[in-house]
């Protein structure tokens, strides 16, 4: 079958791409380094060449769906196969997970994707390969559930025991999990500590709003900058129920005594 010219992505998510193709480039950058010095990694540098094509032509591909000034939160995209084909989508999974894995370990500068960029990243190249080979488009819908490629060990902040119990705090680390919650705030979001230490942030955030969480969050670790810090937020929690509560968050950050980076949220009802 001869492959088609371009390939159609529909409802690409903007910001969370552009998030995606900057973790992405710095996981292939740490991994070459890696492979110079370790001939046993399953992919040569001629793999992750074609795999570096891939995002480049993704950013191709984005760049020219995305006009300047251009506020929409949702493109189509047509990403032409003149200089890629599929098999190059195929190793761009493929290396991505193996740096992920190594990236869970430590082995790499860098950190694993969280759940939801690899999905984007997964149909992104599957909608390649898959039209390549004769299917229709599919949309992009962000998953409401994913787990991550690799479960890492929860952080481990000694200062989480002298925290206030009837405080209105919670705690996360750099994983994007939740290590850490006051009485107060575990009976506002209706958990218990059992149930909720372990869980993703993404669990008490309203589905709307998880995009631009992964997206902050993402973008914090790639630049050590988060803007958010130390700032009055009024946004909306998710209650174990379903229902929304609107909730004032002040963030800070801490660094374990391993160099792990944990997040303090002072968080409290918006009407007290």
């Amino acid at each position: 079958m001869t492959q088609p010219a371009a390939v159609v992505l529909t409802d690409v998510p903007v910001e969370l791409f552009w998030t995606l193709a900057e973790h992405s480039e710095a996981l292939l950058r740490e991994y070459a380094l890696r492979g110079f010095g370790d001939s046993t990694q399953p992919y040569d540098s001629d793999a992750i060449g074609r795999a570096g094509n891939a995002i480049a032509a993704l950013n191709t591909c984005m760049t020219a769906a995305v006009t300047p000034g251009d506020d929409r939160d949702r493109v189509v995209a047509r990403l032409d196969l003149g200089t890629v084909t599929a098999a190059d989508f195929g190793l761009l999974q493929g290396v991505l997970d193996d740096a992920s894995v190594l990236a869970a370990s430590g082995e790499l500068l860098a950190f694993p994707p969280l759940p939801e960029i690899r999905a984007l990243r997964d149909w992104l190249c599957e909608e390649t390969i898959g039209q390549s080979a004769g299917a229709t488009s599919r949309p992009w819908e962000l998953p409401l559930e994913a787990t991550p490629l690799v479960q890492t060990p929860l952080a481990e902040w000694r200062e989480l025991a002298a925290l206030p119990p009837d405080g209105s705090w919670m705690v996360g680390d750099d994983h994007n999990r939740i290590i850490g919650a006051s009485d107060t705030v575990l009976t506002m979001l209706g958990w218990s500590r059992d149930d909720l230490v372990g869980q993703r942030i993404i669990s008490i955030i309203p589905p709307r709003l998880r995009e631009r969480h992964i997206v902050g969050f993402t973008r914090g670790l790639l630049s050590g900058v988060n803007t958010l810090l130390g700032h009055s937020l009024p946004l909306f929690a998710l209650h174990r129920d379903g229902s929304e509560i609107p909730v004032v968050l002040v963030l800070t950050k801490h660094t374990t005594h391993t160099g792990r980076a944990v997040y303090l949220a002072q968080l409290t009802a918006a009407d007290g």
